[in-house]
């Protein structure tokens, strides 16, 4: 269904069952897979001198919320979840099953891998790569401009399962191996090795993350957390996880 005050360029592709939202506008070269709900007074696929290609897919059952802004040249993957007003810069390659908080940003030429989750207030600095099962908790700022402001661009990258607590900080060309945790409030000035957490201004390695326990049960280990939260993945990952961790508790005998 398409309000009858939302403006679609009829040079977009809207699959049937499409949902879009009044005063919202659909720029050419859109297409919006089955089930998407776009809600009201956003703006999808704003040309841009910057687009690779002057597309913009949005993925299927993916649901952007209102006052919400994606670019052209941007691709978002299947089962996407927005905020209320996102902002999505133009050459942005998000996987399957990920969610933006309200009111972050995306500042194009990025890469989001499957499953990452952003809450509120989350800011991406252009080219930043972000891999798979990331959670970046409210007020984080991954920058890229080491002298601003400048022309220079140094992309940090954050490997899967990393964990990023709230108003982090990293500075521009970092390095954040898989698995490791960011504690909050922490400045970020160096690269974090896989596996260890960072903490402080600036920040240290302290230990391992898989040493730490759980505040309420200090009997069960917090990290990798893919081993005891998982209720809100699909049946297949979780069973892949639980094979890993049944092969990594044979290996410690």
């Amino acid at each position: 269904m398409i309000h009858a005050n939302a403006v679609v360029s009829d040079r977009s592709i809207i699959h049937e069952d499409v949902e879009i939202g009044p005063f919202s506008i659909i720029h050419p070269n859109v297409h919006l897979e089955s089930g998407v709900k776009i809600g009201s007074n956003c703006e999808i696929g704003i040309p841009s001198d910057l687009t690779k290609e002057d597309t913009l897919v949005v993925g299927e059952d993916s649901n952007i919320r209102s006052h919400s802004v994606i670019y052209s040249g941007t691709k978002v993957g299947k089962g996407f979840q927005s905020g209320h007003f996102c902002l999505i810069r133009e050459n942005t390659d998000i996987g399957d099953h990920c969610s933006i908080g309200s009111s972050s940003q995306l500042q194009g030429n990025c890469s989001i891998g499957n499953f990452t989750r952003f809450h509120s207030n989350v800011h991406i600095g252009k080219g930043s790569k972000i891999g798979n099962f990331v959670w970046i908790f409210p007020d984080v700022l991954i920058t890229n401009d080491p002298n601003p402001p400048s022309e220079e661009c140094e992309e940090c990258i954050v490997g899967d399962y990393v964990v990023i607590c709230s108003k982090v900080l990293i500075l521009p060309g970092i390095e954040i191996g898989r698995e490791a945790f960011l504690s909050a409030n922490s400045k970020i000035t160096k690269d974090v090795p896989e596996g260890k957490v960072a903490s402080g201004d600036p920040a240290k390695i302290i230990c391992d993350a898989s040493i730490l326990k759980m505040k309420h049960d200090l009997g069960k280990k917090a990290y990798p957390w893919r081993f005891r939260y998982n209720s809100v993945y699909p049946p297949e990952i979780v069973s892949e996880w639980e094979r890993e961790l049944k092969k990594l508790q044979e290996k410690d005998g």
